[in-house]
């Protein structure tokens, strides 16, 4: 019963230790495009199997104010998922294309001064 129990033992070590080794040595790339309008930026472009990345949305501000239209991660929809112009990708199993479209915002540009009083 000993020499089961060792030997049962000494096969999930070797498995636990063969997956960890697969982890570390799996990578999945994060490409980021985007419109004129703005860019896109993150932590990080290659990640590992089930970690996170977080993506930053940077509409351009200047004399014309754009606003994020769409964001897409590999063809589906995620605008509703974006919270304070960033995204969050979770329990990531593969290359992922995160692209974005940027349109002229209805409102105004604030002005790039301030007024003391």
């Amino acid at each position: 019963m000993k020499r089961i129990w060792l030997s049962l033992c000494a096969l999930l070590l070797v498995t636990v230790g063969g997956l960890f080794a697969w982890w570390l040595s799996t990578e999945f790339e994060i490409t980021l495009q985007s419109s004129s309008g703005g860019t896109l930026y993150c932590e990080k472009i290659t990640v590992h199997p089930f970690q996170k990345v977080k993506i930053y949305i940077s509409p351009e501000k200047r004399s014309t104010k754009y606003t994020l239209e769409s964001i897409t991660v590999n063809g589906e929809d995620c605008t509703a998922a974006v919270r304070l112009e960033s995204l969050t990708l979770e329990h990531i199993w593969g290359d992922q294309v995160v692209e974005a479209t940027f349109c002229v915002s209805e409102a105004p540009a604030a002005p790039a001064s301030a007024v003391f009083v």
